[in-house]
C-alpha cells in the first residue's frame, strides 16, 4: 500500500466506525464523569457539521447518554458547530438559557469554537461554562485557556485500525479490541462548579 503512494486507510464507517468508537468509548465516559465529577449536572454536547463522521458522533453521543442516564441527571443538550459560521455563539447562548454548565466537545477544535462562541456571548470560561476536548491535539495546550482534553493513544488505535483494515481486505482474524487507550489530561477549561 505505501509503494502505491496510499497514506491513510480508513475501514468502511459503516461496517467499522461504531466498533471503533465503542472501543475507544472511555473517552466520551471521561469527558462525561469528569464534568459530572465537577458538579454539572446540565451538560451541552458540541460535534462538527461533517456528515464523513455521522457514525462516530453517533456512537460517542450514545456513551455520554448512557453516563448521564447513570448519573441520573439529563441528557445532554446536543449542538453543532461550525468555525466559519458563527454557530459557537449561537450554541453557547442556547446553552447559557438552558442552564448548561459544562460541555463536552467531539474533538479539540469544536471545543476552541464553543470557548470562542463563548467570549462573544459574555460568557466565561471556565467560570461559567466548562469544556472539555477530545483528542488532546497540539492545540489543547496552546490555546487560552488551555484545554482539558482526552489523550488517545494513537499507535495503538493505528494498529487495531490496521489489523480491522486486514480482517476485511484479507479475511485476517479480527484484532482483540485494546483496552486502557484514552486518558483525561486536566488543564485550565474545566473547574469546579
Amino acid at each position: 500500500m505505501k509503494s502505491l503512494g496510499i497514506r491513510n486507510i480508513t475501514p468502511s464507517p459503516d461496517e467499522t466506525a461504531a466498533q471503533v468508537s465503542a472501543d475507544f468509548a472511555s473517552g466520551p465516559r471521561l469527558q462525561a464523569e469528569y464534568l459530572l465529577g465537577l458538579g454539572s449536572q446540565r451538560l451541552g454536547y458540541v460535534h462538527p457539521a461533517d456528515p464523513g463522521l455521522a457514525e462516530f458522533i453517533k456512537a460517542r453521543l450514545q456513551l455520554v447518554n448512557e453516563v448521564c442516564v447513570e448519573a441520573g441527571v439529563p441528557r445532554p443538550i446536543v449542538r453543532e458547530v461550525q468555525y466559519q459560521d458563527g454557530s459557537g455563539h449561537a450554541a453557547t447562548a442556547a446553552w447559557k438559557q438552558a442552564g448548561v454548565t459544562a460541555v463536552i466537545a467531539y474533538n479539540d477544535e469544536t471545543a476552541a469554537d464553543v470557548i470562542a462562541g463563548a467570549v462573544r456571548t459574555g460568557i466565561r470560561v471556565p467560570e461559567d461554562l466548562s469544556v472539555v476536548g477530545h483528542d488532546n491535539s497540539p492545540l489543547a495546550a496552546r490555546f487560552m485557556p488551555s484545554l482539558s482534553s482526552v489523550a488517545v493513544d494513537m499507535e495503538r488505535l493505528r494498529l487495531y485500525m490496521a489489523g480491522i483494515a486486514l480482517h476485511l481486505a484479507e479475511g485476517h482474524p479480527l484484532p482483540e479490541p485494546p483496552s486502557g487507550a484514552t486518558s483525561l489530561v486536566r488543564r485550565e477549561s474545566a473547574v469546579p462548579l
